[in-house]
């Protein structure tokens, strides 16, 4: 082409594309902001000892809000005894090569903070294993242990696994 036909562009022309790039670049950003993904909750990392959704947080049932004192009501002994006796067991070990070989890591269960047994394993469990137990822990239990509203799995390495909450197993589960 010879300069005579090129086009030509002027000074406004040029800020005028400028600037259509930086509106489009801001909306950009602000739709992206407004995704509601929370990227820290999507990727959690299956070595921790948090269990997290991306919707909707729950709080740990392992982090005392109030130490269990005397005259609060004792209920991982309960638990426990629901749960042998719904197995049709004497002790968690009985389990180990059954049918039922879940229970088989199952060392002891202790009262956490209000409402909480943290069911202790002798093994470092996967996710899936450690949800296993809560899921039937709880529901082994929920029904003649009303007082019972979670039940986090922690392993060898002291870090909660899993937990579930009562609530989580309803209409089976109701207080």
């Amino acid at each position: 082409m010879s300069e005579k036909n090129a086009p030509t562009v002027d000074g406004n022309t040029k800020k005028g594309c400028l600037a259509l790039i930086v509106i489009a670049v801001i909306l950009v950003g602000i739709i992206g902001s407004c995704g509601g993904h929370d990227d820290k909750a999507i990727k959690a990392d299956s070595t921790t000892s948090q269990t997290t959704q991306a919707t909707t947080p729950k709080p740990s049932p392992t982090t005392p809000t109030a130490s269990p004192s005397q005259s609060a009501a004792q209920i991982a002994p309960k638990v426990k005894a629901s749960v042998l006796e719904n197995l049709m067991v004497k002790s968690f070990q009985d389990t180990c090569g059954t049918e039922i070989a879940w229970a088989c890591a199952i060392a002891d269960m202790t009262d956490g903070s209000k409402g909480v047994v943290e069911v202790h394993v002798q093994e470092k469990l996967s996710r899936d294993e450690a949800k296993t137990i809560a899921h039937h822990v709880m529901l082994m239990s929920c029904a003649t242990v009303p007082d019972v509203e979670w039940v986090a799995v922690l392993d060898t390495s002291g870090g909660t696994r899993a937990q579930i909450q009562r609530s989580a197993l309803k209409p089976t589960c109701t207080a």
